[in-house]
Formats: C-alpha cells, structure tokens, sequence
C-alpha cells in the first residue's frame, strides 16, 4: 500500500496538496495562508554564536496561553491547519508549551516543534501526545562543540533525553523526530560523527547543513570558498549513508558565496515562456524578482507581531502589523483586511526582502511561476 512508503513528510510532492491555494496565488487572488508559526516565547536560554533570529528579535517576552489559544481557534476557522511553534526563542521555555500544542492537535491541526532540546524530557509526553514532528538543534557532536556553538553544556543530558524520546514512541510512526546541525567549516570533520549520532539515538532524519551569514545579518566565520567544500563534505557524506535513517544535505547557498564562487551563468537556450534559467540559482526568487508565495506562511510573535515568511521574523520594516485582542475579539481576520497588511504583502511579492531571504518558498514559486504562464507548451506530452 502507497501510506507504507517511509517518510512521505519529507516528498517534494506534498506541494501538490496545496494546489488549489498554488493556482489562486497564480491569478492574484488572496489565499488564507496553510501553516502557522507561532512563537509562544520570546526568551532564549542559549546564544548561539550564528542565530538564526536578527538581532534584537529575542526578549523576555511570553505569549499567554489564553491568547495562544484564541490565535489557534481563529486560525482554524479561518481555516489554517499547520501549527508550528518555533523561532523568535525558545517555545521550551513556556511553562504551560504542553497546554498548548495539545489543543492545537486537539482543534484538529498538524503540529511540529523546534527546539534547542531544553527541557525535552519534560515535554516529551505532549511532544509524543500532540505533535507531528520534533525537530531538535543539537549542532555539536560532543559537550565543548555544543558550548562552544550554544554557549551550554548540555550535550551529554540531551542525548539522553532524545535516545529516550525515541524509545517512547514504542515502534510508532509519529512524531517524526530530527536532529539539525548548522556547522561551520572549522566543524567540518565532526559531519560523519552527527550521522552516527543519529544512528545511534535512532532519530528518524538528520539535517546538516553550512551556517547562514550575510541574510542573517552577521560577517560568516567561513569564505565562500570555504562554504562551498563544507557543502561539497555534507552531501559526500549524505550520499555514503545507507540506512533508514535519512540524511538531508542542505544546499542553500549565501548570496556572497554564490556571486563569489559562482558568478550568473545563463544557459545559453532561452525557454519561450520568456524565463530564463540560472545554473547554481540560489532560488527562482533571483530570476524573477518576484514571491508570490508569502501568504503561504504567518508568523506570530510572541508579542503579536505579524509577519509573512520565517526569513522576514524579527525585521521591523517588513513587519506586517500587529495582532490587539484587548480592542479586538477577532484580531486575526481583522488583520487580513488591514491595510497595513496589504502594503507590506505587495512589498514581500515584489522581493524588497531579497536580501534576507533563504528561499524556503523556493519550489512553491516555481509551480506558481509556470502556473501563470499565458502559454503552456507541450502540455499533452508525458
């Protein structure tokens, strides 16, 4: 049976379920956006040296839970039905996070969570309960690599709480569990040892992949030189592996390393939709100037702001408004007719945050892209 295939979650092909929202994008219509990123906390207890967070994003900020949970229940309505709680800080550090994405599982969401792994044993009977997937940022292959990345030594107790959260989902399927590594090039001999790390906490993927620099907004600790045979070590690596466990080699390029290592080169045909293709593109997004994907995202911080796209989190000039439950009982879908909301929407579709951009709407754009095209050719061809 095809719902046996491991790790369908992962098919690049799941896209296609969002392909009605995908053709209404096409022909400029407003779609109501399919996952929501909520950050029930503005606190973080670690302080990585390459946050993916802009500075300044992080505070001492909490959502309170009877606020998560007006968002949730007019999110669903509305008829959102991804909930992820990450980013903006740490969602572990909510006291009542358990509460929570329970009843985001229990008003019929998917759910997933990504943490730094603080208190993941506490958590792990809701994580087990509600979520979808867990996704931890480990980062390190030993206690002074994980200090010297996150500023803790926690290594050697988080280990024991994935292996342990492993172990409870007793032979099930969900939640998906994964570990991350953003390494930079210095770590670049500890690649094969988060593999085994991996293996022997019987996670269901790893993802390693370099550091982000310039969109983030810091001077990266690698060249682009460097970059390109850190990323050339992850996807030898990744190939190597056999096993159930799947490996994912990220293959995001910085745009400095990209015009330093690669420059433009265009292909040489011209396709008669009039798009022309890039070798190495760091994303449609550069050729077209264009996202019209972003209404696919909402991110919610914990202090109400509003903002389309995890690449744009935490950048006050693309913030796109913010959410007032003391004046309004319907905040949310007040705030899909706000003004404010429609200006910034046309600035994020004309890419004004292409600098900051890591194109995780990359693929959505080019189904998007080919979806407005006048002309189709050789349509009937299979």
């Amino acid at each position: 049976m095809t719902d046996t295939l491991p790790y369908n979650e992962f098919s690049p092909y799941k896209l296609l379920m969002q392909y009605d929202k995908l053709r209404d994008l096409a022909q400029g219509k407003p779609v109501v956006p399919s996952t929501l990123e909520l950050d029930v906390s503005g606190m973080c207890n670690h302080n990585c040296r390459w946050c993916v967070d802009p500075p300044g994003t992080h505070s001492n900020t909490l959502m309170s839970a009877a606020i998560a949970l007006r968002i949730l229940q007019e999110a669903r309505a509305l008829g959102i039905r991804g909930a992820v709680f990450k980013g903006g800080g740490e969602p572990a550090l909510h006291p009542e996070l358990g509460r929570i994405i329970c009843e985001a599982k229990t008003l019929g969401f998917e759910t997933g969570v990504v943490t730094n792994g603080t208190r993941l044993a506490h958590w792990a009977p809701a994580y087990l309960e509600a979520c979808d997937y867990v996704r931890i940022s480990v980062d390190a292959v030993d206690e002074t690599m994980r200090m010297d990345i996150h500023g803790v030594g926690d290594f050697t107790g988080l280990k024991t709480s994935i292996s342990e959260l492993t172990a409870s989902r007793q032979g099930r399927r969900h939640p998906v569990i994964g570990l991350s590594f953003c390494l930079e090039y210095k770590h670049r001999d500890s690649i094969p040892q988060a593999i085994v790390l991996g293996e022997e906490m019987k996670v269901d993927y790893v993802l390693i992949r370099p550091v982000f620099g310039e969109e983030i907004g810091y001077t990266p600790s690698h060249t682009p030189e460097e970059a390109e045979s850190l990323r050339s070590c992850i996807r030898t690596h990744a190939a190597r592996h056999k096993s159930n466990m799947m490996v994912f080699a990220g293959d995001w390029k910085g745009d400095a390393e990209y015009a330093a290592s690669h420059g433009v080169k265009i292909r040489g045909m011209v396709r008669r939709d009039g798009i022309v293709r890039a070798e190495n593109c760091n994303g449609i997004e550069h050729i077209t100037k264009q996202c019209y994907a972003a209404p696919l995202l909402l991110v919610i911080t914990a202090s109400l702001e509003v903002y389309f796209c995890c690449c744009t989190r935490g950048l006050k000039q693309f913030r796109m408004g913010r959410l007032d439950y003391l004046k309004q009982e319907q905040a949310l879908t007040v705030f899909f007719a706000d003004r404010q909301y429609k200006q910034q929407l046309s600035r994020l579709r004309n890419c004004e945050c292409l600098p900051f951009c890591t194109h995780p709407l990359q693929k959505y754009n080019e189904v998007i892209e080919y979806l407005r095209l006048n002309n189709k050719y050789h349509t009937h061809f299979i």
